[in-house]
């Protein structure tokens, strides 16, 4: 069977994403600089795009064909279109960012930057990745949810909302005991969510490249396709969080999780409502909320 080559409608950046396992590691330092500069870089040439990454001409046509386009051409158009589906609003919000940078309306840059995250986040989402995770989710006796240091606020809440749906939900803390030993029991009916993005925490690549041999199924939420955690993942969603500060924007990735939870509740319906129901039960008789 021969290649299978895109239109100019194809998504390179889903496109990256599914290729991501196979490619080199030159082409994995182009696809990162691609999908970080695109909207720059859609007139350049396969060398220009060469010499700013450090890499060889014959490394950036090469990654168009292993990403099934019939030449690098046919690559860099569909990045153009998807550049033009963008322009109108994205002008706009840079229009805003910009008079406001000028002006030093610091909370104005924050809010455009979250609103930039959310935007780009929804429109490269992976659908066949999120519907993955929520089936392997749904599947699974238990889900074991890793995720460190800012990560981990991520991970509470995916445990959190799991917890009041499912009912399967375990969480993996450090500070309460070692992360190998509480994930020492994961099994082949098991599915692993792990939260991780730059600044990758160690400890949660170490701790779901052990458990993925002898896991039902893994989860990564990450921020980018070169992530190191995304080959160990089934299922990899992506969420934005650049900022330009010096903590990350947790913002898109609580969207990917809100969906991601709001579908699994949407497929188990009768169980989820019973679950919810008992809880508002408890939490009236133990007057939890005022």
């Amino acid at each position: 069977m021969g290649r299978q080559t895109h239109s100019t409608a194809a998504h390179p950046l889903q496109d990256i994403q599914a290729a991501h396992p196979r490619l080199s590691e030159g082409q994995r330092r182009v696809t990162d600089y691609l999908c970080h500069n695109y909207r720059d870089t859609v007139f350049l040439t396969a060398g220009e795009i060469a010499q700013r990454v450090g890499v060889s001409t014959s490394t950036v046509t090469r990654l168009a064909s292993a990403l099934g386009y019939a030449g690098f051409p046919g690559f860099q158009q569909a990045f153009r279109e998807l550049v033009r589906s963008e322009r109108s609003t994205v002008s706009r919000l840079e229009q805003a960012v910009a008079g406001r940078a000028r002006g030093r309306d610091t909370v104005s840059q924050v809010f455009a930057s979250d609103l930039e995250n959310l935007r780009r986040t929804h429109a490269a989402l992976d659908r066949a990745a999120l519907d993955r995770a929520a089936t392997a989710i749904l599947r699974a006796d238990r889900v074991f949810v890793l995720g460190l240091r800012s990560s981990h606020a991520v991970a509470v809440l995916i445990h959190f909302a799991l917890e009041l749906v499912l009912g399967t939900s375990r969480l993996l803390a450090s500070g309460i005991g070692d992360l190998m030993e509480q994930a020492s029991t994961v099994g082949r009916r098991d599915t692993v969510i792990a939260v991780s993005v730059a600044r990758y925490t160690r400890q949660t690549y170490e701790v779901l490249a052990q458990v993925r041999p002898r896991v039902g199924a893994t989860v990564v939420i990450t921020d980018k396709v070169t992530s190191p955690l995304a080959p160990l993942g089934d299922a990899v969603l992506l969420a934005r969080t650049s900022l330009g500060s010096f903590v990350e924007s947790y913002v898109a990735p609580i969207s990917v999780v809100n969906a991601l939870v709001t579908v699994i509740a949407t497929r188990t319906r009768r169980r989820a409502s019973q679950r919810l129901a008992e809880f508002e039960r408890l939490w009236k008789e133990a007057r939890t909320y005022l």
